[in-house]
């Protein structure tokens, strides 16, 4: 059963802001745990992904200032699984910067904190700060928006992601990574105005991830949706669970393209 959002997304499930009007939302942040991710259960499906982040604009604009945290399935020929996880920053359209281990180190059930920074509308450089309270590691970097880019301002988000891959001549839609047993947790979420005025969640949009389907997954299944509670600035975003419908004694499974 799709539990029903605001908007629907092939990719993207949480929550969007827009701006006020005649403001610009300037820095967004959130403290999450990051979950403990596994393998779908479909025959073929050898690769799967997270990425949990907050960012401005991508709703309504050609841009996104992000940064979070990426966490990758991968199964091997001997069918043994194996996650990779790191933290990262991006200002779409150029692609996304992996942070190194040794800057920043991050592992399944820590929690983080991440913070964008930016000076509003026409803004083009951005500061990502990155805080592990549960190891206590803290990281800092920037970005430079790519040539022609600049912050637009009108949205915040906080969003759960399945990244899109690419080998340089064709792109894909991993499916979602498992974390069933546990939801992801946006808490402390928040938002500012170029002016340093706070901005509200109470008109937070939600956002619904549906898959396209394939070889045994059920067509528009929704893989996850996300949730609002603005009275404890919080997002929260739910995984479904759809596999029992699967098909999973055949494959590959078909995977559908971003768009």
């Amino acid at each position: 059963m799709t539990t029903s959002t605001n908007v629907t997304s092939t990719n993207w499930s949480g929550a969007v802001i827009q701006a006020a009007s005649g403001k610009s939302l300037s820095t967004v942040s959130a403290v999450w745990k990051v979950p403990t991710v596994s393998q779908v259960p479909v025959r073929g499906v050898t690769t799967t992904d997270v990425a949990s982040w907050v960012g401005l604009d991508g709703y309504n604009s050609n841009d996104v200032c992000q940064a979070g945290i990426q966490e990758t399935v991968t199964t091997g020929a001997n069918g043994q699984a194996s996650v990779s996880i790191s933290a990262w920053d991006e200002w779409y359209p150029a692609g996304s910067n992996t942070i190194s281990s040794s800057a920043f180190k991050v592992d399944a059930g820590d929690t983080v904190r991440i913070t964008v920074e930016t000076t509003g509308a026409g803004a083009t450089k951005a500061t990502f700060l990155y805080d592990d309270e549960t190891t206590g590691q803290t990281y800092q970097t920037s970005l430079t928006a790519p040539h022609g880019t600049s912050l637009t301002g009108n949205s915040a988000e906080w969003v759960v992601e399945t990244p899109e891959w690419s080998n340089g001549f064709s792109a894909y839609q991993p499916l979602l990574a498992d974390f069933l047993n546990t939801p992801i947790v946006f808490q402390d979420a928040s938002a500012s105005y170029a002016n340093g005025s706070a901005a509200s969640l109470s008109g937070a949009m939600t956002i619904g991830m549906e898959t396209s389907g394939g070889q045994g997954v059920p067509a528009y299944a929704q893989e996850a949706y996300g949730s609002v509670s603005a009275s404890a600035d919080a997002v929260t975003v739910t995984e479904d669970d759809y596999w029992a419908n699967a098909d999973t004694s055949s494959g590959p499974y078909g995977h559908h393209r971003y768009f």
